[in-house]
């Protein structure tokens, strides 16, 4: 499964992803240097502190949800042709407006690199690129 984005979230396959060792070694570089730590930075601000959806869903919403699906559809807002790719044993999402902006933006300047991380990470596929934003209308 590609990693998914959405919105203000991302959706990944826990064993597609990897830990951070594994992309330093894809990368090329040292743990402890300062490209693996930048490395390191850009991995914890996407996939740190990572929610499992289905064990979320199960302590959770249990009682007040049918399923995952419904779930999915009702507190996060997603669409049903986003969805049908979600459901899986271990999808994984991180919630990006919790994160904070420090990360992303000293990161924009650099496309390359952000493209060479998805890359290895099996690729970004951002499915609210066709949205139309609220803010268009408020200009």
């Amino acid at each position: 499964m590609k990693t998914i984005r959405y919105d203000r979230y991302i959706f990944f396959d826990k064993k597609t992803i990897g830990s951070v060792r594994k992309l330093t070694r894809q990368f090329g570089v040292k743990y402890n240097s300062f490209a693996g730590e930048v490395i390191q930075r850009i991995y914890h601000f996407y996939f740190g502190d990572a929610i499992n959806l289905n064990k979320e869903y199960k302590r959770f919403y249990k009682n007040e949800f049918e399923d995952v699906d419904k779930y999915v559809a009702c507190r996060l807002g997603i669409p049903k042709e986003v969805r049908k790719r979600l459901i899986g044993n271990s999808i994984f999402y991180v919630n990006l407006d919790e994160k904070g902006e420090d990360l992303d933006n000293s990161f924009d300047y650099d496309d390359e690199l952000k493209n060479t991380f998805w890359d290895l990470l099996g690729g970004l596929e951002n499915e609210d690129s066709s949205r139309i934003r609220y803010e268009q209308f408020f200009d």
